[in-house]
């Protein structure tokens, strides 16, 4: 059964200048795949004479994508809205693609490299989302300083050209692990493994309400004659 992306999030999001090329990517990983939606604004103007069709395939053949330094192949998706639109001085293209996640154990570093549109000033905006089988390690989109989020840039807009790439680095939780965990895709911020110190307390009050009921037990034997 073919993966039909639901790629509507794109066609409604607002570009940050209509002079502008604004690229929006949107990377899922699901228990075996990744999931890649993908919208660039583009001025008319800039269009030339280049038929929608050859654009959009032009699009489409631009990505990378590796893991642990290994390429992985990246196969068109259905889509739920057009490929193409027109919005007022602006076409919107949009695609939909997947690759096949390598069956490993190991950790799992991905890195996308989107080198389309390189003669225009762009916009970016980048997400990632994880399914319950995976744990985020690192990511190009969070900075992390002593197990501390101190930026998230997640879904913001962002004019450096070091936007281009996305890298990733998670690992796949045992199954034990994740048959408590909600099915819906999360974030990659709240994929993040709670801080050492957030399991301190914790375990500290466990070892206290085990060694108390030690005490109450033996209280409660009393000595043979």
């Amino acid at each position: 059964m073919s993966l039909v992306l639901l790629v509507s999030w794109l066609a409604h999001a607002h570009p940050v200048g209509a002079e502008r090329t604004s690229q929006q990517v949107r990377l899922t990983l699901t228990d075996d795949q990744v999931v890649l939606d993908y919208g660039v604004w583009i001025p008319t103007r800039q269009l030339a004479q280049i038929p929608a069709d050859e654009r959009l395939a032009e699009l489409s053949r631009g990505f990378s994508l590796t893991a642990n330094e290994e390429p992985l192949v990246l196969e068109p998706q259905e889509m739920s809205t057009p490929p193409v639109a027109a919005q007022g001085h602006l076409a919107l293209f949009q695609l939909g693609l997947r690759a096949v996640l390598p069956n490993s154990d190991e950790n799992l570093e991905l890195v996308l490299f989107n080198p389309n549109e390189p003669e225009s000033l762009s916009a970016f905006q980048s997400e990632i989302f994880l399914g319950r089988e995976w744990q985020t390690l690192e990511s190009s989109l969070l900075r992390m300083e002593n197990e501390t989020l101190v930026e998230n840039l997640h879904g913001q807009w962002r004019m450096e050209e070091e936007s281009r790439e996305i890298r990733l680095k998670v690992r796949r939780l045992p199954t034990w692990q994740t048959a408590w965990k909600d099915k819906r895709f999360v974030p990659v911020a709240k994929a993040l493994p709670p801080p050492r110190r957030a399991w301190i307390l914790p375990g500290s009050l466990a070892v206290l309400v085990a060694i108390s009921l030690l005490v109450e037990r033996r209280q409660q034997i009393k000595p043979t004659p």
